[in-house]
């Protein structure tokens, strides 16, 4: 039998509908920190391969559901959103496939472990499995409304969180990456209604999953690049409205999608301000150049 092993779910806040975080909610210790995130181990995904499942009757009844959500972790990682992630070694990804799971009966509560215990079951299902000693793949799972997610610490003010786990034996590390997304708070009127309400969640985790994708990436303590911006109201991208995350360059939170600054780069690489791209030996760079020096 396969090695599971599993970390603490990192949680995201709730933004209740007008998209105000509650003052003593999730993360409210990361709020407003400036303290930043440490590399620890600079366990990232520099490259991921999305693969979105949707789980319950609603995505049956709704398959502009799945649609939607396609279209949301596709405009995520394989466009400018990421720019800001360059400084963290992550590049553009891939959206690699989508699946449904129908389950008419799906439980009223489900904790992290029996999450990633369903998730390890239904990958056997999936066109598409980790590998031994996976790096990339990372999951997006959408639950049905009429679950709702805990955790064993019996917090339950938060909209998703991601986490990882071994599945491999041989595997050196962690190789099953997830992100979840809870839906019993989204609106439900439509598919495409239901996706809008958790973009801002399914940014969030998609963001820290690809900055530490399994505890040993970028963080300090309990906070995460997405916990630490939670708080300051997100930005519109490509009509989805999404969380900005936090820039260790700028010691800000930042609007990801904003182009890369060829000033922080050259800084954050040790080369003289103003030295320009003669000090690089190349006449042009990109965004993946520049994540590939912080790796």
């Amino acid at each position: 039998m396969p090695i599971v092993t599993s970390t603490s779910p990192r949680l995201s806040a709730f933004l209740s509908g007008g998209g105000v975080l509650s003052a003593d909610g999730t993360n409210v210790g990361c709020h407003g920190n400036v303290d930043g995130v440490e590399p620890n181990e600079k366990a990232i995904i520099a490259h991921v391969r999305v693969f979105l499942l949707v789980w319950g009757k609603f995505y049956d009844d709704h398959p502009d559901a799945l649609d939607y959500g396609y279209k949301l972790c596709r405009d995520l990682v394989t466009g400018p959103f990421l720019n800001g992630l360059a400084q963290y070694g992550v590049g553009r990804g891939s959206i690699v496939g989508s699946g449904r799971i129908v389950d008419n009966k799906p439980p009223a509560t489900l904790n992290e472990d029996e999450a990633r215990d369903w998730l390890k079951a239904q990958i056997k299902t999936l066109p598409i499995q980790p590998t031994v000693d996976e790096t990339s793949l990372l999951y997006v799972l959408l639950l049905p409304p009429a679950t709702k997610p805990t955790i064993s610490t019996g917090k339950d003010d938060f909209c998703g969180y991601h986490q990882s786990a071994k599945i491999h034996d041989n595997s050196q590390n962690k190789d099953l990456f997830w992100a979840l997304i809870r839906t019993d708070k989204a609106d439900q009127s439509s598919g495409k209604a239901l996706i809008n309400s958790v973009s801002d969640c399914v940014s969030h985790e998609i963001a820290e999953a690809l900055t530490s994708r399994d505890g040993r990436g970028y963080h300090k303590g309990n906070c995460e690049i997405g916990d630490l911006c939670e708080q300051t109201g997100g930005f519109e991208y490509r009509g989805w409205h999404v969380e900005q995350y936090w820039s260790q360059w700028d010691h800000t939170c930042i609007n990801g999608d904003l182009p890369v600054s060829l000033k922080r780069f050259l800084q954050a690489s040790n080369h003289p301000i103003g030295a320009g791209l003669r000090t690089l030996s190349r006449s042009s760079i990109n965004v993946e150049y520049i994540a590939s020096q912080f790796r």
